[in-house]
């Protein structure tokens, strides 16, 4: 009988309940250790075969008879092991230390995170709480035998038909020349598990509004029936108002009823 001892198992963590784990085979990659982490150092160049003769491309590995698609591929699954656990760049950990270190952004209490669009000439916002999707523009299909001018009828959404109404002509915007270059987009607003889309003219983007910078309805903004505005701000040289929105929604739901 030979003397020489059993090998030992690696030790585990305190609390892992996993069994014994196996000794690597010789056909696995050596780990390298930096000291803070084990990571396999990307390869100079990997085979993207999945692209030329797999399902991206024209099918004829013959792997594919045994894995069908190449994600159960051995080859796919240690080119993605090597992009994920790849040696990271020399100035990484320096830029996150940074970026970590700097203080946090201090939001003041009854601050409003609110959407900005624009309307023909008249910028509008909402809650940001109520936007499901900004898609581009497309055709809307007309309802047989409805004539309210606010229904625009149904239009296609990733293959969902949602309402397509007009805020335009609810909130009594003149279709009027305003000198500024459209950019039309269809938005979607869910409210009280209703869904809506309408089209506007331009989008902006998100904007975060103090209490302190929230002022009273201005005179230009009133054209738009100002009962549907709360408030305005400014932003870049122009005003806009923010809507009602529980109002707005109100009104739609008695429009198309």
């Amino acid at each position: 009988m030979s003397d020489t001892p059993p090998p030992t198992q690696p030790s585990l963590p305190p609390g892992d309940s996993r069994g014994p784990r196996k000794p690597s085979s010789a056909s696995q990659k050596p780990r390298v250790s930096s000291g803070l982490t084990s990571f396999i150092p990307l390869q100079p160049t990997v085979a993207d075969c999945w692209k030329t003769i797999g399902v991206r491309g024209d099918g004829s590995c013959p792997e594919l008879v045994k894995h069908v698609h190449c994600r159960n591929c051995h080859v796919y699954v240690e080119a993605g092991r090597s992009l994920l656990e790849r040696r990271l760049p020399e100035d990484y950990r320096d830029e996150w230390t940074s970026l970590l270190a700097k203080p946090k952004d201090v939001i003041e209490r009854g601050t409003l995170a609110l959407f900005l669009f624009r309307l023909k000439s008249e910028w509008l916002a909402l809650p940001t709480t109520l936007f499901v999707e900004v898609a581009e523009m497309r055709r809307f299909r007309p309802i047989p035998f409805r004539k309210d001018p606010v229904c625009q009828g149904l239009v296609n959404i990733r293959g969902e038909l949602q309402l397509c109404v007009s805020l335009q002509y609810l909130l009594k915007i003149p279709d009027e020349p305003h000198g500024l270059t459209d950019k039309p987009r269809i938005m979607v607003i869910a409210k009280d598990g209703v869904r809506w889309a309408f089209p506007v003219d331009e989008v902006y983007g998100l904007a975060r509004v103090k209490p302190g910078d929230i002022a009273k309805t201005p005179v230009t903004l009133s054209k738009a029936s100002a009962s549907h505005i709360k408030g305005s701000f400014q932003f870049d040289g122009h005003h806009a108002g923010i809507l009602d929105d529980e109002l707005v929604c109100y009104q739609l739901v008695r429009s198309v009823q």
